[in-house]
């Protein structure tokens, strides 16, 4: 890479969005020995010392289930980072909370559990997920204690799941009354991920050279969903009929 393009002045960053995911739970305060206020309070305090807006609270009750609505806000894009006092607030299930990771990386966003010290952005965190990961098989082999109930039904394969759009618009870009437009605040910072790949930079390089840039935090995941809409960046087909607006230069 050039060092005309490291040396760019950085871009005004777009606040990372956070999502708080709390539980009524007895069972999930138990866990991380923190009562709903507690929870509350604790993962406000750890956004706010990062800076990070939180844009939405949901609780988890057994009588009004919150994981749908969190599943949406990863669909529709409207968070970067999922913080919860503990990995039981998602589920007390192994499987259930593997497919939730799986589910809320598949578009883009991370997760930080305050009790377990995970962070999935970061490779402590990545491994540990691994560890998540390998602990929910061993669950469902014969003789497990997974084979007590029938084996969740398995999700479509790696490639169908790539190949499938996710829901909402692509960063970069917005809903107006006359239909999808250029964004002209996040549009900026999509020109300049792909300005920095174009100079070369891998996918890890540029989380860590976004991050040193003032361009916010950024993942390996959430940039790789930025980087796998390059065809609609450049005017590509949309899917509900036309073409998306060009916000990169065709080639």
């Amino acid at each position: 890479m050039s060092d005309a393009v490291l040396e760019e002045p950085p871009l005004q960053p777009p606040q990372t969005r956070a999502l708080i995911y709390l539980s009524a739970d007895p069972a999930a305060a138990e866990v991380c020995r923190m009562d709903l206020t507690q929870q509350r309070h604790r993962c406000a305090a750890w956004a706010a010392a990062r800076s990070w807006q939180v844009v939405e609270e949901l609780i988890e009750e057994p009588s009004a289930p919150a994981i749908e609505r969190l599943r949406a806000a990863a669909r529709e894009h409207t968070c970067e980072v999922v913080i919860t006092p503990a990995l039981i607030c998602l589920g007390h299930e192994i499987d259930i909370i593997v497919m939730l990771l799986d589910a809320l990386a598949q578009h883009g966003v991370d997760l930080v559990s305050l009790h377990e010290s995970l962070d999935t952005a970061s490779p402590h965190g990545a491994y540990a997920l691994l560890l998540v990961r390998a602990l929910a098989r061993i669950g469902r082999r014969p003789g497990g204690p997974a084979q007590q109930e029938p084996p969740p039904t398995p999700g479509p394969p790696p490639a169908t799941r790539a190949a499938r759009r996710p829901a909402g618009l692509p960063l970069g870009y917005r809903a107006t009354a006359a239909g999808v437009a250029i964004d002209p605040d996040a549009a900026p910072m999509v020109r300049r991920i792909f300005r920095l790949r174009d100079a070369g930079a891998t996918v890890a390089e540029l989380a860590q050279l976004l991050r040193d840039q003032g361009g916010g935090r950024w993942s390996q995941r959430a940039l790789a969903v930025v980087l796998a809409h390059e065809a609609d960046y450049r005017g590509g087909p949309h899917p509900d009929g036309g073409r998306w607006p060009a916000l990169l230069e065709d080639r």
